[in-house]
């Protein structure tokens, strides 16, 4: 049985006419990817999520198609504790944006939007990277108890690490977001999510 999410990676495959061979074996390797044991939040889930924002905001998006290409790829490869995820992310992205018949420009489009993921920082030559990245930072502004499942989905993801070491490396991430003058770059995300992100994020690290 198709799923939802299926029904969307199916919907970009036709409409950037990737064969069907190829549209299925990338389905598996997604599945494959974000469906490892290991992903309690880095998941099918999280990209689920992402999709739906976008439906929200899709007419504010210019080219739609690489943005859900760096959506689907932008945690392909997840480490916990790794430093190159995205690298390795966008790494992965440019050996298979080239069989969507995408030119060079549109890859190295979306190879620096995964990119940025890591730093969360805007690229001033990418209009549609705000909204990526509000994106994936929007689960910082779910309700309280909502947040919580997500803080401890992330504490699972670092199992190997101490108490002392997660905590304090986790402590360092939030605060980065708290310094910064908002979380959220586009407009719209930041005045209906930074308000409640940056309290969940106050109340996280009373508890760290």
């Amino acid at each position: 049985m198709t799923t939802p999410l299926h029904q969307q990676w199916l919907r970009l495959c036709e409409g950037l006419q990737l064969k069907a061979e190829l549209c299925d074996s990338y389905w598996e390797e997604i599945c494959s990817h974000y469906g490892g044991m290991a992903r309690h939040y880095h998941n099918l889930l999280h990209l689920e999520e992402l999709l739906d924002w976008l439906a929200i905001y899709e007419e504010q998006i210019i080219d739609k198609e690489i943005f859900q290409l760096s959506i689907w790829y932008h945690d392909i490869i997840y480490v916990a504790g790794r430093k190159d995820n995205e690298w390795e992310s966008a790494e992965f992205a440019r050996m298979r944006l080239p069989d969507f018949g995408l030119s060079a420009d549109r890859i190295e489009q979306c190879c620096q939007q995964i990119l940025a993921t890591k730093s969360h920082q805007l690229l001033d030559t990418d209009s549609d990277l705000p909204y990526l990245l509000d994106f994936d930072l929007a689960i910082l502004a779910k309700p309280w108890a909502n947040y919580q499942v997500y803080a401890q989905q992330i504490r699972k993801e670092f199992q190997v690490f101490p108490d002392d070491l997660y905590q304090a490396g986790r402590k360092k991430a939030l605060q980065s977001f708290l310094a910064r003058p908002s979380i959220y770059h586009t407009p719209a995300l930041r005045d209906q999510l930074e308000d409640q992100a940056r309290q969940n994020i106050q109340a996280e690290i009373a508890l760290l």
